[in-house]
Formats: C-alpha cells, sequence, structure tokens
C-alpha cells in the first residue's frame, strides 16, 4: 500500500452495466410508457424479444449507434423504438406519436436508470484520498491521487444521465487556469463515448482517446505537485497506472488489456468466478477458450467495485 501511495491512477469505468443499469427491465419500461399512451397491452417477453431483434439489426447495419452512417444516435435509438413496436401495431392500434420522444426522454435520465449501491461508496474513498490535507493514515483508498473517468460503448445520454443520478460531471479540458490542479472534487473527470471517438471496445482506439483526454488533468503538473508534496511531479508518465474496469469480458477487460492498460471485470452475479465470502476479494480467474483474448493468460475479477481497495496489478 505505502507504494501506491506514491503514484497516480487513471481509473476508466464502463456506463450501462458497471456504474448504472435500468430501474425495471426495458421492454417493460417500453411497454408500460406505451400503454399509458393507449398502446394495446402485449406480453412483456414478446416485446424484449422485439427489441432485441431491432437493436441487433441496427447495430449490424448502422453500427455505433448511427455514427458509422453518419446517423444523429436519437434518430438511431427511434428506428429501434419503432422496430421494436411495429409488430404489435396495426390501423386500429397505431404507435402513439409521442411514444419516441418519451423514451428517448426517460432513457437519458433517472427516470429510467439507477445507480448500482457501490458506486457512491468507491467515489466517496476516491475523495478521501485526492484531498491533500486528509491524513494518509485515515485513507482507505491506497492511491495518492485518482483522476477518474467514464469509457463506454454509447451515445451523448451518458453524461445527463449520470447527472440526474447525482453525480458531479467535469471536464480536465475545461480548465482555463495554468495553474490549477484538476477538479479532484468531481465525480468524473472526463468522459469517453463509442460514438464521438467514432470507435468502440473492444478496439485499442476508444482507450487511446481515454488515455488522451485523460492527459490535460495533469498538465498542471506544479499545482498538482504543489498539492500532493509527498509525490514529487504527480504529472510524471512513471507515476500513473491506467486501469478500466467494466462487465463485458471481451470488450472491457480483453480490450483494455490488448490496448495496454490494467483491467478487472466487474461481475456482481457471480456468473465468471465463484466468488469467496469476502464480497472486498480480488479474484484471478483464466481466460475461457471462447473468449477473445489471444494469449492472454487470466483476468482479473471483483464482485462489488469497493473491492478494487484491495486491487494491484
Amino acid at each position: 500500500m505505502t507504494s501506491r501511495l506514491n503514484r497516480t491512477l487513471v481509473l476508466t469505468l464502463d456506463a450501462f452495466g458497471t456504474l448504472f443499469t435500468p430501474k425495471e427491465p426495458i421492454a417493460r419500461q417500453y411497454l408500460h410508457q406505451a400503454v399509458k399512451l393507449g398502446f394495446a397491452p402485449v406480453e412483456e417477453e414478446e416485446l424484449q424479444t422485439s427489441f432485441k431483434r431491432a437493436f441487433k439489426y441496427h447495430s449490424s447495419r448502422h453500427p455505433n449507434y448511427g455514427k458509422a452512417s453518419g446517423m444523429d444516435a436519437s434518430v438511431w435509438w427511434a428506428n429501434i423504438i419503432q422496430d421494436t413496436f411495429s409488430p404489435f401495431s396495426s390501423p386500429s392500434n397505431p404507435i402513439p406519436d409521442s411514444l419516441v420522444p418519451d423514451l428517448l426522454k426517460r432513457f437519458s435520465s433517472d427516470e429510467g436508470y439507477r445507480l448500482y449501491d457501490d458506486v457512491l461508496p468507491l467515489l466517496k474513498s476516491i475523495h478521501k484520498s485526492n484531498n491533500p490535507n486528509e491524513p494518509i493514515s485515515s485513507r482507505s483508498w491506497p492511491w495518492h491521487q485518482t483522476i477518474v473517468g467514464v469509457t463506454t460503448n454509447s451515445d451523448h445520454r451518458v453524461p445527463s444521465i449520470l447527472s440526474s443520478l447525482g453525480l458531479d460531471i467535469s471536464n480536465c479540458l475545461e480548465s482555463e487556469s495554468p495553474v490549477d490542479s484538476p477538479d479532484l472534487d468531481s465525480d468524473i473527470q472526463f468522459t469517453i463515448l463509442s460514438y464521438d471517438v467514432g470507435a468502440e471496445k473492444p478496439g485499442p482506439r476508444i482507450f487511446n482517446a481515454a488515455k488522451e483526454m485523460s492527459s490535460p488533468c495533469f498538465k498542471h503538473g506544479n499545482g498538482l505537485a504543489a498539492a500532493y508534496p509527498h509525490s514529487g511531479n504527480a504529472a510524471s508518465s512513471e507515476d500513473k497506472t491506467y486501469l478500466h474496469v467494466g462487465d463485458d469480458l471481451d470488450k472491457d477487460v480483453v480490450g483494455a488489456q490488448q490496448a495496454g492498460w490494467n483491467s478487472v471485470l466487474i461481475d456482481r452475479k457471480g456468473q465468471h468466478a465463484a466468488h469467496s465470502g469476502d464480497p472486498m476479494a480480488v479474484i484471478s480467474v483464466p481466460f475461457p477458450k471462447s473468449s477473445q483474448s489471444g494469449r492472454l493468460a487470466s483476468y482479473q475479477v471483483i464482485k462489488d467495485l469497493r473491492a478494487l481497495v484491495n486491487w494491484h496489478r
């Protein structure tokens, strides 16, 4: 722990399935809103099947939420919503005019999503460690300084969702002072969206973009050194460790490692590893043959984001 207190961690987190999840199954929320607007009820399972079919079709034909086809993400989602309900519509049971805008609005905020219970405790620990006035002996988070980002395959909705869920989102690029240190009081210092980058995980381009985006967080080296006198120049490259955490084995874990990052799988349901009775354990697991791991031998798994306190390379 002592050695890590002299280092800086760049921690990026996936969004959907890692930081937040739907309040109720997506098909159930779609159906509830449609029926509320006068659409005839259908079986939730049938609507779920239709949604998956529409999502798969449009993801294949217009990848990356429509970005690959020059399509606005809201249009891409509107097409999915229309195709989800089309099999159940008829002249006497048309898709309500306001259904698409209502669902787009719902799934752009806390109306449709909730934070996982372990997110705020993790961020609280990081905040405490980032406070230079906090005695080292009282910190549970083992890194002297942590820059937190979000790296996710998604569109422009993610920042608004996170903000509506109560997280404070900032951007290192927005700092104008030549001496100010990054806004480490915020929960998220930068956000990387596949739609903006034009590339999705597991490809290396989005992880390279995340590393580039984190660089401005260190551009005020003098300010950081003054705030963290124990670590010398906190912006030096040899003092930085890059870690990505997500819930998809190939996209988050394999993709990050192949891009030169460390990675950890968040597996709250225990689908990838038989967790011990300790929810704070970090478990090493061999890659399954079905993964895209190539020559990579094993990966690390946690059941709770708070277990990152025990992570090490």
